[in-house]
């Protein structure tokens, strides 16, 4: 009779991947569902790959006074660490924009920079400040009046109006990291709609990507190209993209987190 014997760093590293199992099933149930984003859009698609199993990237959805509040963001680094500034930023847009009355789109992102900075505070004073940062994509959907307002840090977001592209650059600094500005203020943009336009907002894993013949990175040209496709649906234009990012990506290791979330408005 043979008698396996379990050392300790074969049980730890059980426990961790049992761990990290159950913490990416945490971060899987604090994603919206589908039926909260079936209720902007019947018509939607999202990729959402994380680098290491744990993701650095989220995505967002919410409602209030009938309007919808749409955004993905992409914290530093990936993995464990990501994971749980992850969990924060949900947290914090939960509390901010659901608990806050503001006139403009880029005061949440303000109030966001502030509390994010607040929560690294006592590291900071400490002499161990890990310099930690957010860069998101945040809009707002008013239905009645068709419009979507865009505030981003460190972001860009695509719109599909017919057989045209329109991209649309939010302010050129994250929230929270080392803020060199003086003073930090998100602005925004009011984009009027029309029926049918297509709504991507996306992290840069994506372009980021290395692979193809040449592994050169994806690019935001090729993403472009796949955006501008007239395709049945979002949800099939975001499938198509998916399956040619595997192909660009072959043998190549994932480069980052990646996500793009599609809404046919």
């Amino acid at each position: 009779m043979s008698l396996a014997i379990e050392s300790p760093l074969q049980k730890n590293n059980f426990i961790s991947n049992e761990a990290v199992a159950y913490a990416l099933n945490i971060q899987r149930g604090i994603l919206p569902k589908k039926r909260h984003l079936k209720k902007i859009s019947p018509d939607f698609g999202i990729i959402w790959k994380p680098h290491s199993v744990l993701s650095g990237d989220f995505y967002w959805v919410s409602e209030k006074n009938n309007e919808f509040y749409v955004c993905v963001g992409d914290c530093t680094g990936h993995g464990i660490a990501a994971s749980l500034l992850t969990v924060m930023g949900i947290n914090l847009l939960n509390y901010i924009v659901l608990g806050k009355d503001f006139s403009k789109l880029g005061d949440y992102l303000n109030e966001l920079d502030k509390k994010w900075i607040e929560t690294f505070q006592a590291e900071e004073e400490s002499g161990n400040f890990n310099n930690d940062w957010l860069e998101l994509s945040l809009i707002k959907i008013n239905k009645k009046q068709q419009t979507v307002e865009f505030s981003g840090a460190k972001s860009k977001i695509i719109i599909k109006r017919k057989n045209e592209l329109l991209q649309f650059r939010g302010d050129n600094f994250p929230i929270g990291g080392w803020q060199i500005e003086d003073e930090r203020n998100f602005t925004s943009t009011v984009i009027h709609y029309e029926n049918g336009d297509e709504i991507f907002l996306f992290t840069d894993g994506i372009v980021d990507q290395f692979g193809g013949y040449n592994d050169k990175r994806f690019g935001i040209k090729q993403l472009k190209s796949i955006l501008k496709l007239d395709l049945n649906s979002v949800n099939e234009k975001i499938q198509f993209l998916d399956e040619t990012l595997s192909e660009w990506q072959n043998d190549n290791i994932q480069t980052d987190d990646m996500t793009i979330l599609g809404i046919k408005l």
